[in-house]
């Protein structure tokens, strides 16, 4: 499931969009059923990609939790002092520090497999 759960948090950038989108056409329950049908075949998409690229979702699954704790974190803390960061800020912040996390947690990946294949060798 942590390829559809990265697949469906993806599309919480997109979610109002795409519902003033089919408000336009669907009303009532249909328009909640389409909501949930939605969710569910992005997150089927995304446990699709992470069993056939399992290797790729561990790294993005691990960078993105870590990231977001240590950002989420340091927000809380600058808050409870009384610094209120701009969302733009906060989400910039949370895109670098991914990035450094997803190339650090490569890197170690790559080196254990590195060290294995020279036991074998």
């Amino acid at each position: 499931l942590q390829g559809g759960v990265l697949v469906s948090e993806v599309l919480k950038l997109f979610r109002e969009h795409i519902d003033d989108w089919t408000k336009g056409f669907l009303k009532g329950k249909a328009h909640d059923w389409s909501k949930m049908l939605l969710d569910a075949t992005c997150t089927g998409v995304g446990s699709i990609l992470a069993l056939y690229l399992m290797a790729l979702f561990k790294i993005l699954n691990s960078a993105f939790l870590s990231s977001g704790m240590a950002v989420t974190g340091w927000v809380i803390i600058m808050e409870n002092h009384g610094i209120k960061l701009p969302q733009e800020f906060q989400t910039t912040l949370l895109v670098i520090v991914m990035l450094f996390c997803f190339w650090w947690h490569s890197l170690m990946v790559s080196t254990k497999k590195l060290k294995d294949w020279r036991k074998l060798s």
